[in-house]
């Protein structure tokens, strides 16, 4: 076959192909579009809550609420002593011996007798010192006579977080009261004590461990007597917030 007759034939193909409207496919071409964008905000603002009091909780669990017959001390800001038990040791015989008498349940929460501190302020945990003096020697109510030599003693001391911290965050640690002297009984430093704690003294099960000891020669009357308790909830934790047991009995 010659060359032209070669080309003829090609040439002869190409416009059959033409004639049954086939075509050659071709490659398109990606094209690219910039985005539409833009920014927003979230936003949430805070403010410490310095006018709800707190209430007495169950001290040996604070993520449970107390029976609510007991409103506690009504005390509000963002850092708050919310309940102190009393201490009742009850009546009882006179005895020339010595003895240590145990105070009674909490009667007002059903509960072992405790102290419960919230803290709530803004910002990291800045710590706090709970403490207490006793005002003065148990005094007899009719004659005013003092019950020489008799001590107050709060033991078997446990901190409890109302947020599930770890206990160690609160140092408690059993004290025996003097009569004028204050006494530290709970203290979380600088990063630790955010939220409700409470300082339980025994339990509800075992019996308080607040303690009345009465040594031979007070010789009480025949008569009941009181003394007052005063508690200090301080914004600052004792000794600055050093490493140092804080713990230990100090003068006012």
């Amino acid at each position: 076959m010659s060359l032209s007759t070669k080309i003829k034939l090609f040439s002869a193909l190409g416009l059959a192909v033409a004639g049954l409207g086939l075509s050659v496919p071709s490659v398109a071409m990606a094209q690219t579009s910039t985005p539409s964008t833009t920014s927003t905000q979230a936003t949430v603002g805070f403010t410490e809550d310095d006018q709800t009091p707190e209430n007495p909780v169950d001290p040996e669990n604070p993520t449970k609420p107390g029976d609510g017959t007991n409103p506690g001390t009504g005390n509000t800001g963002a850092l708050t002593l919310d309940y102190v038990s009393g201490f009742d040791f009850g009546i009882n015989k006179i005895s020339p011996s010595e003895k240590t008498y145990t105070a009674g349940l909490d009667k007002a929460n059903k509960s072992t007798t405790y102290a419960q501190v919230t803290d709530k302020r803004a910002g990291d945990p800045k710590g706090w010192t709970l403490k207490v003096t006793e005002q003065e020697q148990l005094k007899s109510l009719k004659a005013q006579k003092e019950l020489t030599g008799t001590q107050i003693s709060l033991t078997e001391a446990k901190a409890v977080s109302g947020l599930s911290l770890p206990e160690s965050q609160v140092s408690v640690t059993d004290q025996a009261l003097t009569p004028g002297t204050q006494s530290v009984v709970m203290n979380a430093l600088p990063g630790n004590g955010y939220g409700r704690w409470t300082d339980a003294w025994g339990t509800a099960k075992t019996g308080s461990g607040v303690k009345l000891t009465v040594p031979t020669g007070a010789y009480p009357e025949a008569d009941t007597y009181t003394t007052n308790l005063n508690w200090s909830l301080e914004d600052i934790p004792t000794n600055g917030g050093s490493s140092v047991n804080p713990n230990l009995p100090t003068g006012n």
